[in-house]
């Protein structure tokens, strides 16, 4: 077999096999600002507090992130959540329902352990869905995402939620206060 050959074989075989393993890995996500992703999971009927309730359910976990992502035009719901000693990734589509659940270790970047932000959040009486639905009804907008994390060994949540053209930064302390209301960076 002459170089060129072998050259396109070996080409042809890669294309397979990065097709063959796409969806272990994840699929491509797309670019999508904040208002968009509103609009698509208000258009779907879901939120991030439903999705977060399914993905808990599905990874007998406690959800510590969670946002919308957007593939192939569709909004979907990327929750990370921890059971036990595991961090799982849980993928939710636009009807609510499970696509996978996967080991994330190693996904991401944290400021803090998910192992150490879901006891937090345990001690505290407080989950991420409890913190979505008050930052919605204080910014009066959709959450496309949230997350726990620690200030002065408290754990407090983060949630940008959309409220028409406005993009909001509401963060919620342990005791699920609003601590304030900003216009997102």
């Amino acid at each position: 077999m002459n170089r060129t050959k072998l050259c396109l074989v070996a080409a042809g075989a890669g294309l397979v096999l990065m097709f063959a393993t796409r969806p272990m890995f994840g699929a491509q996500h797309e670019k999508a600002n904040p208002q968009e992703l509103g609009k698509l999971l208000t258009d779907a009927k879901l939120t991030l507090a439903n999705a977060i309730e399914t993905a808990e359910k599905e990874s007998k976990g406690t959800a510590v992130k969670a946002y919308a992502d957007k593939e192939g035009g569709k909004v979907r719901v990327d929750v990370v959540c921890v059971a036990g000693d595991a961090v799982k990734w849980v993928e939710i589509d636009r009807a609510g329902k499970l696509i996978f659940v996967k080991d994330a270790a190693g996904k991401g970047e944290w400021k803090a352990d998910p192992q150490e932000l879901s006891k937090l959040l345990t001690d505290a009486k407080l989950t991420l869905a409890k913190a979505i639905e008050t930052a919605e009804k204080e910014s009066k907008g959709t959450a496309v995402k949230a997350y726990a994390d620690k200030e002065g060994g408290k754990v407090r949540v983060d949630v940008v939620c959309v409220a028409g053209d406005a993009v909001k930064w509401v963060e919620i302390d342990r005791a699920g206060k609003v601590i304030f209301v900003k216009d997102a960076p």
